[in-house]
């Protein structure tokens, strides 16, 4: 069985939350929670935006070239 390893590491997860929750809600989220606790957030949520459009891109490729063949896309952050 072949295996594909992605790793992540976010550098700006303020600046991420700032943008996708908007300023307010983000300078909350920053001074609620520590630096890592929130690195860690987001780099969850990334992991499963990757894992979903992985999951949809992959099984539609694998309809139109004819193959079949089981695929287990997890994340663990």
């Amino acid at each position: 069985m072949a295996k594909i390893s992605i790793q992540l590491d976010v550098l700006n997860s303020a600046e991420i939350v700032g943008k996708k929750k908007g300023r307010l809600m983000g300078s909350l989220a920053a001074f609620s929670l520590s630096e890592k606790k929130l690195k860690r957030k987001v780099e969850e949520e990334i992991c499963q935006e990757i894992v979903a459009k992985l999951r949809e891109n992959l099984k539609q490729v694998f309809e139109e070239e004819g193959i079949l063949a089981r695929l287990r896309i997890t994340s663990k952050a």
